[in-house]
């Protein structure tokens, strides 16, 4: 059951659908760019960060290469490709699920020079 919630988000994102993104999560939902940028809060929040980064990579795609079930917890390998040239990179994510709806995902990744 809460392997849906993490498949519908990445089925979305391979969509380009903010819209679809957005309603994986809780109402209350909190997206997060690890260590502590809050990147979307609530549904309106996310759909309008997804709906910016959709718009900067139309040709964005990502692939679930592995995951851990800890219940409500989930964590998962993924790889993401900018669809524009760059290099692919790959991510660890952190699902926190309730109800089948996520409560709050955060994306970790190695920073790199160009991140700033």
């Amino acid at each position: 059951m809460n392997e849906d919630a993490i498949e519908r988000v990445v089925s979305a994102f391979n969509a380009r659908d903010a819209e679809a993104f957005a309603a994986a999560f809780a109402v209350d939902g909190v997206l997060v760019d690890y260590p502590d940028t809050r990147a979307g809060e609530g549904r309106m929040g996310i759909f309008a960060y997804m709906s910016k980064l959709f718009e900067a990579y139309p040709n964005a795609s990502v692939e679930l290469v592995g995951r851990i079930d800890l219940g409500t917890r989930q964590i998962t390998h993924e790889r993401f490709d900018p669809g524009n040239g760059s290099p692919h990179y790959d991510a660890g994510l952190v699902y926190q699920l309730r109800d089948n709806e996520i409560i709050q995902m955060d994306f970790v990744r190695e920073r790199r020079e160009s991140d700033g």
